[in-house]
């Protein structure tokens, strides 16, 4: 029985060693999540703005983004903090949720206005891009938490970023 035990508490150990990464992969991790919903914005953005603009097209960005964004939530909820350190996770987590909510909320009901721009009222396209404002503006505040948030965490265990956010 005690052997056993000893094996349990060896491979439980083991488990948990192998789960617990570097700095540098958790870095990663969370940097990583949050750039491939950015790259999908970014991507929804130029769609919007081109000359072929395709509600189609758009509707399968915004799934995507959303795909993206609500994954991205999902790895970083389910990713334990780093040495106890949560500030990049939650930051990370928070960005995350605000693209989710731009994708599922604010971008959706642009397309249904869109969709529809002969019947929506002006107060209707009007408070939807203040919406598309205020989002945006948040995004980009708490972006630059982020960045701040990740400098904080690579100072600390001495991972260099260089100027194209490259370790």
């Amino acid at each position: 029985m005690k052997k056993h035990f000893l094996a349990l508490a060896s491979l439980l150990f083991l488990l948990v060693s192998c789960n617990q990464k570097s700095a540098v992969e958790y870095n990663d991790l969370c940097i990583n999540n949050v750039s491939k919903i950015i790259l999908q914005y970014n991507k929804y953005n130029e769609h919007v703005d081109s000359d072929s603009l395709n509600f189609d097209t758009l509707e399968t960005l915004r799934a995507e983004g959303m795909a993206i964004a609500k994954n991205s939530i999902e790895v970083l909820n389910n990713t334990p903090a780093f040495e106890n350190e949560t500030r990049l996770k939650a930051t990370a987590l928070m960005v995350s949720q605000t693209y989710y909510q731009m994708f599922n909320v604010i971008f959706k009901k642009d397309l249904e206005l869109a969709k529809n721009i002969d019947n929506a009222k002006p107060e209707e396209l009007m408070a939807n891009n203040e919406a598309i404002d205020k989002e945006s503006q948040k995004i980009s505040i708490q972006t630059k938490e982020l960045e701040i948030a990740q400098k904080e965490f690579c100072t600390k265990h001495n991972i260099r970023i260089d100027s194209n956010n490259e370790k």
